[in-house]
C-alpha cells in the first residue's frame, strides 16, 4: 500500500520518490547505482529498464541495499538503457 486516506488527503506519498533516475554510468560495465535517498523498504522498491520493470532479489536483475542499487550479472545496464526507480524514502 503506498498511502492511506484520511478524508483530507493521501498520507505517505509525501515519501514516495517517483521517476528518480539512478546515479552512475550507463556503460555496459558499471553494476552499482546511487540513490539520493535511503529505501527505507527493499520489498517496495520498482526498477524499470526502457520501461520493464525489473526483479529484484539475489538471483533476479538487481538488489536495493540503503542507497545502492547493484546490478546481478547477466543483468547489468548495456549503453543507451534508460533507468528510472520508485521508492519510499
Amino acid at each position: 500500500m503506498i498511502g492511506i486516506f484520511n478524508g483530507g488527503g493521501v498520507e505517505g506519498l509525501d515519501n514516495l520518490v517517483i521517476n528518480e533516475v539512478p546515479q552512475g554510468a550507463v556503460d555496459s560495465v558499471n553494476n552499482t547505482f546511487q540513490l539520493s535517498n535511503y529505501a527505507v523498504d527493499y520489498n517496495r522498491v520498482m526498477l524499470f529498464r526502457n520501461g520493464l520493470l525489473l526483479e529484484e532479489n539475489l538471483t533476479g536483475d538487481y538488489i536495493c541495499t540503503g542507497s545502492a542499487v547493484v546490478f546481478n550479472n547477466g543483468a547489468i545496464p548495456q549503453t543507451g538503457d534508460n533507468l528510472k526507480i520508485i521508492y519510499q524514502k
